[in-house]
Formats: structure tokens, sequence, C-alpha cells
């Protein structure tokens, strides 16, 4: 036999050299493959736990914020935000404070709310939801360029997509408002077509009706005639005060009637001549006389009385005729 080693020979030498090299390295490097070994069990422990401890603080801080949202009271939300700092839970605590500073009419403090929490939770799932709340607080103070940019970014930003058919309905809305019927149709398009299914569909199909229908022509209003010129007011003629009647002449009593003159007495028949007697004195005058001189008084004042009282009467009627 030849004592010329072969091929395998030289194999099998190199081999057995890399092993004992190997070897000798391992033994070398024994106490630094071991620290290394140990490093490794302690980073795995810690990660392990740490991952327990946040699982752990996570679910106690869902648990704070489940019983803060059943209370209603803003007070337990913000005590969630301060002791869960950073988490989910505070970020939901703070969109559910905003929410309900919306229900009490409080739109400039939700406001405020939302936007702290967008600084400190920008990579928060509910980011969408929190664009969506600004967008309609600016849609309802007839901030409308506002409200539009707020309504894209939801769609920008909402990884969940839960607002995005709602927000391409109140754009389609803000268009329509801002006479662009066809950008309106185009968002309530996608809104249908683009998120099949989802709750708003109905409400995206009448906003199409709407615009299906015809708007009436717009008649312009008619000019109206100008006033007429007010008349110009003559002066009022004075009419003379009419004279005053003259009061009516008193009336004047009829003058009385003369009393009728008294007849005269009838001659007295003279007596037959007496037979001369020298021896009988002349007998004396007879009373024919007497009769002669009767008074006629009683008959005038019988009827001087009547006119003198019918003239008292006349007298006394004459003023009242005149008033």
């Amino acid at each position: 036999m030849s004592d010329t080693p072969t091929s395998t020979d030289l194999e099998t030498a190199m081999h057995a050299s890399h092993s004992q090299s190997a070897v000798s390295s391992l033994e070398k490097n024994r106490k630094t493959l071991l620290i290394c070994a140990l490093l490794a069990v302690i980073a795995i422990g810690a990660f392990v736990i740490y991952t327990q401890l946040q699982e752990q603080k996570r679910k106690e801080a869902a648990s704070a914020f489940s019983a803060a949202v059943s209370s209603g009271e803003i007070e337990e939300l913000d005590q969630v935000v301060v002791d869960f700092p950073g988490t989910v839970a505070a970020g939901n605590a703070l969109l559910s404070k905003a929410e309900i500073l919306l229900n009490r009419n409080k739109p400039a403090d939700a406001v405020q709310v939302v936007e702290t929490f967008l600084s400190n939770h920008p990579k928060h799932s509910q980011v969408g939801q929190a664009h969506f709340i600004l967008a309609s607080i600016a849609q309802k103070s007839g901030e409308l360029t506002e409200a539009a940019e707020r309504y894209q970014l939801v769609l920008e930003q909402d990884t969940t997509e839960a607002y995005h058919p709602l927000s391409l309905i109140r754009l389609g809305d803000l268009a329509a408002a801002g006479g662009d019927p066809q950008k309106a149709k185009e968002n309530y398009n996608q809104s249908i077509q683009q998120y099949a299914g989802n709750q708003f569909i109905t409400l995206a199909e009448n906003r199409m009706r709407m615009l299906a229908i015809d708007s009436p022509p717009v008649v312009e209003k008619p000019t109206p005639p100008p006033a007429p010129k007010p008349a110009e007011e003559k002066p009022a003629e004075k009419k003379p005060a009419p004279a005053d009647k003259p009061a009516p002449a008193a009336k004047t009593a009829p003058a009385a009637k003369p009393a009728p003159a008294a007849k005269p007495a009838p001659a007295a028949k003279p007596a037959p001549a007496a037979k001369t007697d020298p021896e009988k004195k002349e007998a004396p005058a007879p009373e024919a006389e007497k009769e002669v001189t009767a008074k006629p008084q009683p008959a005038q004042k019988q009827e001087a009385q009547p006119a003198q009282k019918q003239t008292a009467q006349e007298t006394e009627a004459t003023p009242q005729k005149a008033e």
C-alpha cells in the first residue's frame, strides 16, 4: 500500500481541525455567551412583564372610562384623563366630554376639548371623529369653508372610515348650498357606491332625489309703479261766521181801548109850572141834577183792568221768545 494520503484523508483531517478550533473558541467565549443568553432572557422577561402591566393598566383605564361614561359626569371623565394619561381611554374620555358639552349647548368649550385631544393623541384611532365634531360645529356656526376643510380631513385621517359616508353627504350639502349641484351629486353618489351597506344610504338617496327635482323658474318681481305725489293741500277757506239773528222785537201791547164816554143823563123833564100862589114860597129846585152828575167810574175800571193784565202778560212772554 502507498503511504500517500488520499483526498478523503485530507478532508477528514480538515474537519477535525475545524472542530477542534470551534471547541476551543467556545471554551474561550463561553462566559460571553452565557452573559448574552442571560441578558436575552432578562429582556424577554421584562418585555412580558411590561406587556402584562400595560394590559392591566389598559383594563383599569377602560373600566374607569366605562364608569365615567355611565355616570355622565364631566368630573369623572377628567379624572380618567388624569389617572391614565396617554391611554386610549384618556383620549376617549376627552371626546366624550366634548359631546357632553355640545349637548349642553357649549360649542366653544367643546372645541377646546377636541383641540386638546388632537394635540395629545395625534395617532388615536378616533382622530376622524374629532375632525367630524369640529366640522359639525363650524357648519352650524355658518363657517362653511372651515367645515368643508374639516370634513375633508375626516376622509383623509379617519382610518376606521366610520365617518366617511356622513362626511361625504355633508360635503354634498355644502356644495348644493354653494350653488354647485354637480359636485353635490358626486359626493352623494360616492357615499352610496363606495360605502355600500352603510346606515346613511337612505339619507344620501333622499338628497339625490331632491337634486333631481327641477327648481321652479324664478320670476322677477315687477317693479311697483311710483307712488303718486300727494296732492298739495289748499288752505281751508274760512267761512264767515253766520250773523246772529236779531232777536224778534217785542210785541207792543195794544193800546187800551178808551172807556166809552159816559152817556149824559137825559135832561129832566121840566116840572109843570105850578100854579102861582102868591102866598106860597117858591119851591126848591128838583133833584134831577144829581142824576146828571152820576159818576161813570165803575164802568171805566172794569174795562181798563183787562187791558192792563193783557199788556203785562205780553210783556212777560216777550223775553222768553227772544231767548
